[in-house]
């Protein structure tokens, strides 16, 4: 008898969780971490026999890990994703499900309309994002009080801040570029204060000969600007982003050109600065760096793809939205009051509402090959070993084999 009842709370207990959903992603820091972890087990709360074990990686590692899982059919079922060329090579490979029984009309409607643009991928939807972000120069309103400094509404004024700054003994512009993507930021934004829109849809299209044009070509020599005038952080090729960081926060750099998860971790990491934090967009620039730092595909390959899709919509959801704005982070969805938003994540947004457009960024914007090229080669203009054409031509021959 007793054997017999045991036998049977075995096999209940199996198929009591017999799915398990294997789930990616880069939030591995707080506060943002505990914001996937509590929508996790609220998922599972909900929907007994349904479990996530999720793995939490840095940036690059996730990358690479994420390739290499995909190729050997070993990925998981939900994953980070920043959408963009990366994204849509990985949806023509076949890696990448579609997500049209998600979006309803009703669920179409949980999107702010900023972040609508990064869903689709050759008018599929492909993406959830949660977290709508932009590229600022953040900087300490207390410091720049004390030194007579105000933010800069053009190129010139920006590099005569940067010489005050000097001047008082202070670095400049905070930058950890041993990872490549942070000084990539600056070439990208070279090339909204020098492109088109159309300029940029060629160049994401591909276009023969777009990467020699004069706008790249400009873009490049924005950035070497920086490098002949020695506006960056000591050390910075060999300077991490979180180094970079603490010296923005404890007032050892003056500004720091960074996506808003940089609030976040103002938050949890540095209350005094937190206090008088302020952002300014990139002067000169006719739009906005961004995308969504946050959001989530699915698995083509998934065995669970019913159950992946219900757990996309406890992440994008109101409660989820009101405890990312929480954290300093800009929801992509509806939900948040006002009261959930701090005063810096609001003065975000708004540049982010007044924006003329949103360039992704130019390393997921592009084909993942291209996207490598533009961070090696912008780290070696950012200390001046290369030039703006010998870039603009490694572009356009990696675009070549592509094309």
């Amino acid at each position: 008898m007793f054997k017999g009842l045991l036998f049977l709370s075995i096999i209940m207990a199996t198929f009591a969780a017999d799915t398990e959903l294997q789930f990616w992603h880069i939030q591995n820091k707080s506060p943002t971490k505990e914001v996937i972890a509590a929508s996790i087990k609220r998922f599972e709360k909900d929907n007994p026999g349904i479990k996530i074990k999720e793995t939490a990686y840095k940036n690059d590692a996730f990358k690479l890990k994420l390739k290499t899982a995909m190729h050997a059919g070993k990925a998981p079922d939900v994953f980070h994703s920043w959408g963009g060329g990366v994204l849509k090579e990985q949806y023509k490979a076949g890696f990448v499900l579609p997500l049209d029984k998600l979006y309803t009309d009703a669920y179409k409607k949980r999107f702010l309309k900023a972040a609508e643009s990064f869903i689709y991928i050759d008018k599929k939807p492909l993406l959830v994002p949660v977290d709508l972000s932009a590229v600022f120069f953040f900087y300490n309103k207390a410091l720049f009080a004390k030194h007579g400094l105000k933010p800069p509404k053009t190129k010139a004024e920006l590099n005569t801040l940067c010489e005050k700054l000097k001047s008082k003994k202070l670095q400049a512009i905070a930058l950890g570029n041993k990872d490549k993507w942070p000084g990539a930021f600056f070439y990208g934004y070279e090339l909204l204060c020098n492109a088109s829109e159309k300029d940029l849809a060629d160049a994401g299209q591909l276009k023969k000969g777009v990467f020699l044009s004069p706008a790249f070509i400009a873009a490049g020599n924005g950035l070497l600007e920086y490098a002949r005038k020695k506006q960056f952080s000591i050390g910075f090729q060999g300077m991490d982003y979180d180094a970079a960081q603490r010296l923005l926060f404890k007032g050892r750099a003056g500004m720091m050109l960074m996506g808003t998860w940089l609030i976040a971790s103002a938050q949890s990491k540095a209350a005094d600065f937190y206090k008088n934090i302020g952002c300014f967009p990139y002067p000169g620039a006719k739009g906005l760096i961004g995308g969504v730092n946050c959001a989530f595909a699915v698995n083509a390959k998934t065995k669970h793809a019913k159950e992946a899709l219900k757990f996309l919509s406890y992440l994008s959801d109101e409660k989820f939205a009101a405890a990312w704005a929480r954290t300093g982070r800009i929801p992509a969805t509806q939900g948040a009051k006002d009261g959930d938003f701090a005063a810096i994540t609001k003065e975000a947004f708004g540049h982010i509402e007044k924006a003329a457009y949103i360039q992704l960024y130019l390393d997921q914007y592009f084909p993942a090959a291209i996207g490598e090229i533009h961070k090696d080669t912008s780290q070696a203009l950012s200390s001046g070993k290369t030039t703006a054409k010998d870039v603009s031509a490694a572009l356009e021959k990696a675009a070549e084999k592509l094309r």
